[in-house]
């Protein structure tokens, strides 16, 4: 858990049928938890390939014991399931060109969602515990207050209604933010500096007008940061946020 490991799938074969990629060369690692947890694969791909990520039942016997499925027309291929019981399961790295990939299952305990109702300034920021969680609320009354580096050009000033998270780093993590499950064509900007909210953090603003949505995986040195949740192309609804917070 919570590390990322390379996976060669020299002089393998198709073994496992997931129900996830037909046909796909595949690589299966054991995954044991010792607690109800929630839980998010990414699988890192070559260009041009066709990648998955799976959890499964022990048996991987065939599709029905499949309990979720990561796909995505670019990398990295992601899964979640939330408070997943206690268990020994399989986690299925699959590629149609038998490409070499990059798997991580990043692991916390379980954990029920934040609901965030507000947060649509800096006077009422949401504050994100260092151990990370699972977030989600709507922009769609919210207002349109600050400009993204990453948005599309020619929006109007402030872009898409956004909504404002923080978090507080006490020394270097890793830290994976997520948004696939979200409702519109999203937008995440990581901002760090006073006064709030700070200068966009270099490399850490992720547009989601893929169906996956917007994700980041970045090395953050201690620093509280601001999280601009916002939208693409002035798009606003409701959207999820999974954040997992490791050592580097």
């Amino acid at each position: 858990p919570n590390q990322t490991i390379a996976v060669s799938l020299l002089n393998h074969q198709d073994d496992v049928d997931s129900g996830c990629l037909v046909g796909g060369t595949d690589a299966v690692y054991t995954l044991d938890l010792t607690q109800p947890s929630d839980v998010l694969l990414v699988g890192r791909f070559s260009q041009g390939d066709t990648a998955r990520v799976a959890l499964v039942l022990p048996a991987c016997a065939d599709a029905s014991d499949g309990l979720a499925c990561g796909a995505a027309a670019i990398s990295p291929a992601r899964a979640q399931l939330r408070n997943l019981a206690a268990g020994s399961y399989r986690v299925v790295a699959e590629s149609t060109t038998a490409q070499p990939m990059q798997l991580t299952a990043l692991v916390r305990p379980a954990l029920p969602p934040t609901i965030v109702p507000f947060a649509d300034s800096c006077g009422d920021i949401l504050a994100i515990p260092a151990t990370g969680g699972f977030f989600q609320g709507t922009t769609a009354n919210a207002q349109a207050d600050y400009n993204a580096g990453c948005d599309i050009g020619a929006q109007p000033p402030g872009g898409a209604p956004d909504q404002l998270l923080s978090l507080t780093l006490s020394s270097e993590k890793r830290v994976i933010f997520d948004m696939q499950g979200s409702a519109y064509a999203t937008l995440l900007n990581i901002r760090e500096g006073s006064p709030c909210p700070g200068n966009e953090v270099l490399g850490a603003c992720a547009a989601g007008y893929y169906p996956s949505r917007s994700y980041l995986d970045v090395t953050l040195p201690a620093a509280t940061y601001t999280l601009q949740i916002d939208g693409y192309s002035g798009q606003s609804g409701a959207w999820f946020l999974d954040v997992h917070v490791i050592d580097p």
